[in-house]
């Protein structure tokens, strides 16, 4: 099932329709519906022939291209809902008294290093 561009009148340009159905005859499927918009000609030619060039139609690439952009969004919506969250839990702990000084930090990353250095010394020979 492809979708198929067609020139808007008074040579505004094209546009593409992606189907929403097998074939002609049948009822939209439910759920589905057309979505129409303007694309240069030679977007359209470029767009089209890397479509072929990849064996895909331009309206399943379009469909992905749609389904990969919300997805991303959502993910983005949750990594920063997550974020917010563990800075406001890091502010109460801080709020709370719960810090750990410079110095503490500088002792237990430093005896990370000396594991850390030492397996790699071990691990070379």
């Amino acid at each position: 099932m492809d979708g198929h561009f067609a020139e808007l009148s008074g040579g505004a340009g094209l546009c593409y329709t992606v189907p929403t159905r097998k074939h002609k005859r049948e009822a939209p499927i439910m759920g589905e519906a057309t979505f129409t918009f303007r694309v240069d000609e030679a977007l359209k030619a470029e767009f089209a022939e890397a479509a072929k060039a990849d064996d895909r139609t331009a309206a399943q690439l379009l469909r992905d291209f749609m389904r990969d952009y919300v997805r991303k969004r959502e993910d983005d919506a949750a990594y920063d809902a997550w974020f917010i969250a563990e800075v406001e839990a890091g502010i109460a702990e801080a709020d709370a008294g719960n810090l750990i000084s410079n110095e503490e930090v500088k002792a237990q990353t430093a005896g990370w290093r000396a594991e850390l250095l030492n397996k790699l010394a071990s691990s070379a020979s």
